[in-house]
């Protein structure tokens, strides 16, 4: 195994040319600086694990490739079994969301490992890497940087990155957006990392989220039984004290349950995080007073500049470091036979999950506007125009208008872009009191693409309705409540950007069909 200290120290210098182009800087710094003290294996008071050219893209563009037919034959001839194992399929996803279930936190499961992807880099063959997340992973950080790790593992190999990964996202908008971002360009290897962004669903809808990531699983393999997948947990400043008791957080426990079910390897950094921490070498979050070495005026190293988001580039590296230990051992199995594929979790998966344009598939009311490029606003999360995400948006400013959509099926959501203007929004299903869901959150201080599914709904003939209240919001106060100081700042000094009030949809996300 490579040098760990070695190997943070290329991190540092990968991640300060990716992020601000100082490398001669960082490598200084790193080398003069006050190294963490990263264990060569994982930590032992935690339950241990089993014995080219790069093209950097911000979404896929190639075309898919061809895929195998065995594996793939057996998914749809499983997924046809499902009614007749739906009884005892129910029961199990209803043991698996019982949050009383604990799962041991652990750096690496090995389980089926990642044997067909290194045994085709070892051979020189030209692979693509996805990796398939929210803000951790699309950020320029631990994903760049593993991604290094490979190439220098496999130099003989032409390693391809593709970043399909949208900030904000977690598992139940990454199942009905994996056909557009994900699977095009036919992956050898998929890194999926949800678990800290499922957080808020898991809590509320734990069932949800475990069909959702069981769905992104089942597209992969559905598309190429051979794509090798991995799943990666990252941490937030409240998992620590549950790490520290050696279990993993509610998210990861649930992320593990369809991980186990699959027999898919897994990655968890918490771990690594804890000991850092009670080592003294690290603190989770805090001030970073050296901004080269990432470290705070007590010599520690900062992971974490806001108690989710890796300080760039330190908190990344020490990311990756975990991340290429875990593939160095994975690297070093045996190729691995390849398993039937299990029956699904569930009475219904979320393979089925699309999303489609409502030009055609739903019904609008009267005051509704349609934009094209032209009128669209900048996407500030992605660097997107509205046309790069979009062809065209939908939007009304009148309380009263409305959007319907009439489905056979269980699952529907309406995505499009949120931002200062948007307000609360009443969501009626069939013949059900309307429920407010307000668009405006601590997050709406620029335009930013969304996506709203709504909870599972029983298999049937369902008509849903979006009206645009005409009840006003606090937004002022939401934007003050985020644990960032000032986060208010923008609505003081640019209070009309949020005077107004609209509603956005452009596509229907699904899991049925429009009737």
């Amino acid at each position: 195994m490579k040098n760990h200290l070695n190997r943070s120290l290329l991190f540092l210098l990968l991640g300060s040319q990716l992020w601000c182009g100082e490398a001669t800087v960082m490598a200084k710094s790193a080398q003069s600086g006050k190294e963490v003290s990263l264990p060569d294996k994982e930590p032992d008071f935690f339950p241990g694990c089993a014995a080219g050219k790069t093209q950097l893209q911000s979404r896929t563009t190639c075309s898919s490739g061809s895929s195998g037919k065995g594996l793939a034959g057996q998914i749809a001839s499983r997924i046809s079994q499902e009614e007749h194992d739906y009884a005892r399929n129910n029961l199990a996803a209803e043991k698996s969301s019982a949050e009383s279930e604990k799962v041991a936190a652990q750096e690496l499961n090995v389980r089926g490992g990642l044997s067909r992807f290194f045994e085709k880099a070892r051979s020189g063959e030209k692979l693509t890497v996805a990796y398939f997340g929210g803000s951790i992973t699309a950020a320029p950080g631990w994903r760049p940087m593993s991604f290094e790790g490979l190439r220098n593992m496999f130099p003989g190999s032409e390693l391809t990155m593709v970043n399909a990964s949208i900030g904000g996202t977690g598992s139940i908008v990454g199942v009905f957006r994996a056909d557009q971002d994900l699977l095009p360009c036919n992956p050898d290897l998929v890194f999926i990392e949800f678990a800290v962004n499922d957080s808020r669903d898991a809590a509320k809808r734990s069932k949800d989220v475990l069909r959702a990531l069981e769905g992104i699983i089942l597209k992969v393999r559905q598309q190429n039984p051979e794509t090798d997948i991995c799943l990666v947990y990252t941490v937030q400043a409240q998992h620590e004290q549950t790490i520290r008791e050696r279990w993993a957080h509610q998210t990861t426990a649930l992320h593990e349950q369809v991980a186990a079910h699959y027999n898919l390897p897994s990655i968890n950094v918490g771990p690594a995080v804890v000991q850092a921490i009670d080592a003294g070498d690290a603190v989770f979050t805090g001030k970073v007073a050296d901004t080269a070495t990432g470290r705070d005026a007590e010599g520690r190293l900062v992971i974490t500049k806001d108690k989710t988001h890796p300080v760039m580039p330190t908190g990344y590296a020490f990311y990756a470091d975990v991340v290429m230990r875990s593939l160095e051992k994975l690297a070093d199995l045996p190729l691995e036979p390849q398993a039937d594929l299990p029956l699904p979790m569930f009475g219904k998966s979320w393979v089925q999950a699309t999303t489609i344009t409502v030009e055609g598939n739903a019904a609008f009311s009267a005051g509704w506007n349609k934009l094209t490029a032209a009128d669209g606003p900048s996407c500030w999360r992605f660097g997107k125009k509205i046309y790069n995400q979009f062809p065209y948006l939908y939007r009304t400013d009148e309380a009263g208008a409305s959007v319907m959509v009439r489905f056979r099926g269980s699952v529907v959501g309406v995505k499009g872009f949120n931002g200062p203007d948007s307000g609360i929004v009443n969501v009626k299903v069939d013949d059900r009191i309307p429920v407010e869901q307000n668009y405006f959150t601590v997050y709406n201080k620029k335009d930013f693409y969304a996506g709203d599914v709504l909870p599972e709904l029983e298999d049937g003939e369902h008509t849903v309705t979006w009206t645009l209240s005409g009840k006003l919001t606090d937004k002022q106060k939401i934007l003050a409540s985020y644990y960032k100081p000032d986060n208010d700042r923008d609505f003081r000094e640019n209070p009309e950007k949020y005077e107004a009030v609209r509603f956005s949809v452009a596509q229907i996300q699904l899991i049925g069909e429009i009737r």
